[in-house]
């Protein structure tokens, strides 16, 4: 389904309906950033969104602006066509949540979101408190403590990042993007830069299939404002504060939802201390932490993608998270 935003945006809303209506809250999906829906349907095997489905919860996958099948507004070439954080968190996710509910009749919903999707939802559920269940987030790092965690090759990488940026200079300011696309060669040309890119920097490649790594360079990456990465590495070089865009980090402890974060103990993305530092700050009843790695007896060292389409996942992460939202949702039908 399509459902629009009051900017003009029409965002992917992809649904995953069970074919027994059973009563359980509905679940969003919340991609990360440059993603798309690929990363929580990317096939049958490899899929959140099915896995999820399969255990009775009727469940959305949505693509944010700029991603996937999302739509911009018909006047968007002579227009400004960046956006940030705050587009994602004031616009996006609340029109998806108002959508599902409406679909569905549902009150509440249950949030999975990956990196950056999981920092939304955080965004989202300082605010949103009643139309929130749950908060599952997947690889997410609280930025504010990041700058600590990244190692001398995570540093230089950013700064490849930001360098990269003024690439789009010959277009109109408000229409610079960074050239992912290019960058991770979705066409094929710079496949090398892009293996060792997964290699060092965007999962753990012995936890993936080789074309599952392909596909997601070729068809589930996406450039993307120049405005959001400098945010990006703006709030990281300044570490946290209670302002801008990432002002909830400084409100995490607002949250009253029950809330997952899981962590890949090899995760150079979102390092495992910059998750739990997100964690760290939650005060609620219910807010559980899980490490995936192989101190902890898992198969092996998850990094950042593969947490969602590494060969062990669907037998090692699906569970944790699906097992969650189910006890969650029994205790919401107990009340």
């Amino acid at each position: 389904m399509m459902v629009p935003c009051d900017d003009g945006w029409t965002l992917a809303l992809h649904r995953f309906a069970p074919k027994v209506p059973t009563g359980k809250s509905p679940v969003l999906m919340v991609h990360g950033i440059a993603a798309n829906r690929l990363h929580f349907d990317l096939d049958p095997h490899y899929s959140l969104a099915r896995a999820v489905r399969a255990r009775g919860f009727d469940t959305y996958v949505l693509e944010l602006r700029g991603a996937g099948l999302s739509c911009p507004p018909q006047s968007f070439g002579l227009r400004p066509s960046s956006w940030g954080l705050r587009d994602y968190t004031e616009r996006d996710v609340p029109t998806a949540i108002s959508a599902i509910l409406e679909a569905t009749g549902a009150s509440q919903l249950h949030a999975v979101g990956h990196s950056m999707g999981g920092m939304i939802l955080f965004a989202v559920g300082v605010r949103a408190q009643s139309e929130i269940a749950s908060i599952t987030a997947v690889g997410t790092p609280l930025l504010g403590a990041l700058n600590q965690s990244l190692n001398a090759r995570e540093r230089r990488l950013m700064n490849l990042v930001a360098r990269l940026t003024p690439a789009a200079r010959f277009t109109p300011p408000g229409q610079r993007r960074v050239p992912l696309r290019r960058l991770l060669g979705a066409a094929g040309k710079v496949m090398p830069l892009s293996q060792r890119l997964a290699d060092n920097f965007l999962a753990n490649v012995s936890n993936c299939e080789p074309w599952v790594l392909t596909k997601l360079a070729n068809e589930g990456i996406h450039d993307i404002p120049v405005q959001l990465i400098t945010e990006i590495t703006q709030h990281v070089a300044a570490g946290a504060s209670p302002f801008g865009p990432y002002a909830y980090e400084a409100a995490l402890h607002g949250i009253d939802a029950p809330v997952f974060a899981l962590s890949g103990s090899v995760d150079r993305i979102a390092p495992p201390n910059s998750v739990a530092a997100a964690i760290a700050e939650m005060v609620g009843p219910d807010v559980r932490y899980r490490e995936m790695g192989i101190a902890q007896g898992d198969r092996c060292d998850y990094g950042h993608v593969d947490l969602l389409v590494g060969v062990n996942a669907p037998d090692e992460v699906y569970p944790q998270i699906i097992d969650f939202l189910l006890e969650v949702d029994g205790t919401l039908a107990e009340r």
